[in-house]
């Protein structure tokens, strides 16, 4: 009777209960790169090594049979992303091509139906410069200054990613829906785990940093609310521990190592128990779509990946055909590109030199079944054809058709209507000894007492091979690095022909110009590597360089400016800025200098401008550390010598300033000045005789320098030869005198 009081008072009030809008499921998408599926859960023959992904696998589905789209982290991560393969997207390796604008990403989907988005990477090659931040509210991708400095294998490890993640987290609304996607490099090459992990696993530093990421996999779930949310765990691609089929990494060719991945797709509201797929073959492709399905959204028509979260209702479906592609040796070697399919246990490799395995009862690949099974290869062929020539989206990299021209007119291309690569009979799996010859070649650059020995072997592998865009490139860098910058460009010109997309040749020749005075030709292929790449702050490096080489500073300012608007913590914007104001507004270069060490990766000249500052205040150990550090970034930098040297000076080390003044004098004999330094030390230090001989070579090259004679009339007074010193000390005054009134 009481509820009903209740209720006639509402009606009454003409209000309604409301029933409470149900919660939109939020999403986490954990990406692990560089994991085969053998190392995973219960794929694995380490079982207990990912217990948080075992985990998740227990609450949702895992696919025995997962491959990858392309075993390179970019392309991978591109097509995980857009639901589509890198034929149509356009991205076909690391480096060469963003993801277009066009493309409607995961993150805008959700971002556009109200998800708070959010992504924490942990490497170069899935930073915002790819692209892969569309629609992303937050994109945490700092990892210059992490564990590793070369450009393209710079990371940072999962703590710290982690990190990142955890804290975004933290900003959200309660029952907010949101989307994190979390990319963990450590099992990446190099493997170099925490200790506690490597100490577990002495013998297999990749099991060691596969255990760590899990590990972390673990904090981010303790972070991430329990209820209402699904998880994707899956890999990009695989790797080749072993030396698998000649191949010693990944990127190469699509053998098992590199290619089945772990998948785990876990909805919402978890299984009571687990469902294991190992009839059908799926691809991480399928990421998009999987995703929109385990939250309840509609699938975007024409993409290539297909919603795999029915199987969390309806175990038991199946999947068509899935296609992948290593396009690396085609561009790089001039084979034909090495594309397949997969569907079920059978898997093709669609090549010159087919081959057809079925995968469940030959997981080694050793056996190939094409004669066997003529009929299956074919389906699968012309499933591969279809995609290789389905019309790439808007945006997508196309190659330039003056190419083909070119490559005409040098005898490269007879027909005229296509690259080498493209129309190539040769197999990259039939080709490993030139491969790893070049390979290994181009490892010795620069050479340094074999430069001769290096050119020839590589004039003979192009003798051979004339389309080897990989042994023009290397040619090219072994003239670059030897001071011949002119051969330098003929040679990455013609690796431009053959690999006209390849945007670490086209950066390389923009320096290999400017060493040959072609400023003009370098400012064009600067400005292609930007268009290309607009927000690589390498190629940005390239045009300020170029810009520098035309003495525009003024240009160069106001790009930078412009660029450190979008990138205001941008460390390398920030250092190329500020030495360009140093002359112009040194307060605000200063400021720029010391922000630019915020992520601790050395950069020329930032040091010595910051030690040149810290003198002047007067902060000679601040200073004398300052040039140091430069030193060690360039040892040869004879300014950062000097500038060492006077700070020695200035702190009465007679010592120090000498060795430093030395060693500018034994590899510039006619540096007066360096060799005036010296003197100066060695005769403040008391040794007048070894002061006098390090002297006497600046008096017969420089006898009328102030500097010099004052320091020999003080010599001179030093040895007894009072009236010599005299006249020399007025003959210096006067010339000082002299040279202030000029």
């Amino acid at each position: 009777m009481r509820w009903i009081g209740v209720w006639t008072l509402f009606a009454a009030c003409g209000d309604e209960p409301k029933v409470p809008e149900p919660v939109q499921p939020s999403l986490v998408v954990v990406t692990i790169d560089t994991v085969r599926a053998d190392y995973v859960g219960i794929h694995s023959a380490h079982p207990d090594l990912t217990p948080t992904i075992n985990a998740l696998a227990a609450e949702g589905v895992s696919f025995e049979r997962a491959y990858s789209v392309v075993p390179l982290t970019t392309a991978a991560h591109a097509s995980m992303f857009t639901g589509l393969y890198p034929p149509k997207h356009g991205v076909r390796t690391n480096g060469d091509a963003v993801v277009p604008e066009e493309a409607n990403t995961l993150a805008e989907v959700l971002q556009g139906r109200g998800y708070r988005t959010a992504a924490s990477v942990s490497a170069f090659v899935t930073t915002r410069i790819w692209n892969l931040d569309q629609g992303f509210d937050t994109y945490l991708d700092s990892v210059e200054g992490a564990r590793v400095n070369r450009r393209w294998s710079r990371e940072r490890t999962a703590g710290p990613t982690v990190d990142d993640a955890v804290a975004w987290l933290g900003t959200l609304n309660k029952d907010e829906p949101f989307f994190l996607w979390v990319h963990l490099y450590d099992a990446h090459h190099p493997h170099a785990a925490p200790e506690a992990f490597a100490a577990q696993h002495p013998e297999d530093p990749y099991a060691a940093e596969i255990a760590y990421v899990d590990s972390e996999i673990g904090r981010l779930r303790q972070a991430v609310p329990e209820e209402n949310v699904a998880w994707i765990v899956v890999a990009d691609h695989g790797e080749a521990l072993h030396r698998e089929h000649g191949e010693a990494s990944h990127g190469w060719f699509l053998f098992e190592p590199t290619m089945r991945i772990p998948m785990v797709v876990r909805p919402a509201s978890p299984l009571a128990a687990p469902v294991v797929v190992d009839e059908s073959a799926v691809s991480n492709v399928d990421v998009l779509p999987t995703a929109l399905g385990l939250l309840g959204i509609e699938v975007p028509a024409g993409l290539d990946g297909v919603d795999l979260s029915a199987w969390t209702e309806t175990p038991g479906k199946t999947r068509g055909p899935v296609y992948f592609e290593s396009v690396t040796l085609q561009q790089r070697f001039g084979f034909h590109p090495e594309v397949g399919a997969a569907e079920g246990p059978w898997k093709l490799m669609a090549t010159p030199d087919s081959r057809l395995y079925q995968v469940n009862l030959d997981p080694r690949e050793l056996v190939n079944e094409l004669t066997n099974q003529p009929e299956r290869a074919q389906a699968l062929r012309t499933f591969v054809e279809g995609v290789r020539t389905a019309p790439a989206m808007n945006g997508a990299v196309h190659a330039d058709p003056e190419v083909i021209a070119q490559l005409e007119a040098l005898g490269y291309v007879g027909a005229g209507e296509a690259l080498p690569s493209e129309t190539s009979t040769v197999d990259a799996k039939t080709q490993l000894a030139l491969v790893e010859r070049v390979s290994a070649l181009n490892e010795r650059i620069p050479c340094k007492d074999e430069v001769a020995a290096c050119e020839r072997e590589l004039k003979e592998v192009l003798k051979d091979a004339p389309t080897v865009a990989e042994a023009w490139s290397a040619l090219g860098s072994l003239y670059n690095q030897n001071g011949r910058e002119s051969e330098a460009v003929d040679a990455y010109r013609q690796a431009l022909l053959l690999r006209p997309q390849s945007a670490t040749v086209r950066s390389n020749l923009v320096y290999a110009l400017l060493g040959a005075h072609r400023e003009q030709e370098a400012l064009a292929e600067a400005e292609a590597v930007l268009a290309a790449l607009p927000r690589d702050t390498y190629a940005r490096q390239a045009m300020i360089h170029v810009l520098g080489a035309q003495h525009r500073p003024e240009q160069a300012v106001v790009l930078l400016e412009g660029w450190l608007a979008e990138s205001p913590d941008s460390p390398m914007l920030q250092a190329m800025l500020g030495k360009l104001l140093i002359d112009t507004d040194r307060p605000k270069a200063l400021r720029l200098l010391k922000a630019s060490l915020s992520d601790g990766v050395p950069r020329d000249s930032v040091s010595k401008h910051l030690g040149q500052a810290a003198f002047v205040e007067g902060n000679l150990a601040e200073a004398s550390r300052l040039f140091r550090a430069e030193l060690r970034i360039s040892p040869n930098d004879r300014e950062a010598r000097r500038l060492l040297g006077e700070t020695f000076m200035a702190m009465k080390d007679w010592d120090e300033a000498a060795a430093e003044y030395a060693w500018i004098v034994e590899n510039y004999p006619d540096d007066v000045s360096a060799r005036l330094g010296q003197a100066q030390a060695v005769f403040n230090a008391g040794d007048y005789s070894l002061s006098a001989s390090i002297l006497a070579p600046a008096l017969l090259s420089a006898p009328e320098d102030p500097y010099v004679l004052l320091l020999h009339a003080n010599l001179l007074n030093a040895q007894g030869e009072k009236d010599e010193a005299k006249i020399v000390f007025e003959r210096a005054k006067a010339l000082k005198a002299k040279r202030s009134k000029r």
